[in-house]
């Protein structure tokens, strides 16, 4: 895996992985009481598709522990 960093508030990552598969644009900003964690995701499928997907996870927190998640994804033409 490579991972490129930014010490800025928001978290910028990029991701690479061996499956034909690749993470980029990560940003994760986080209070308190939420963390979202927004991502582009492009690769191949086990079909052998191409795929081109934004995609957002949510998080809750509470107690300083998550207690709920949801993810959205919306594919880019």
């Amino acid at each position: 895996m490579k991972y490129i960093y930014s010490r800025r508030a928001v978290l910028f990552l990029t991701i690479v992985i061996g499956l034909g598969v690749a993470y980029r644009d990560i940003r994760i900003p986080a209070t308190p009481t939420l963390v979202t964690q927004t991502f582009r995701i492009s690769g191949v499928d086990e079909n052998g598709s191409k795929f081109d997907l934004n995609a957002a996870d949510l998080y809750t927190v509470s107690a300083g522990k998550i207690s709920s998640k949801s993810s959205y994804w919306k594919r880019i033409q």
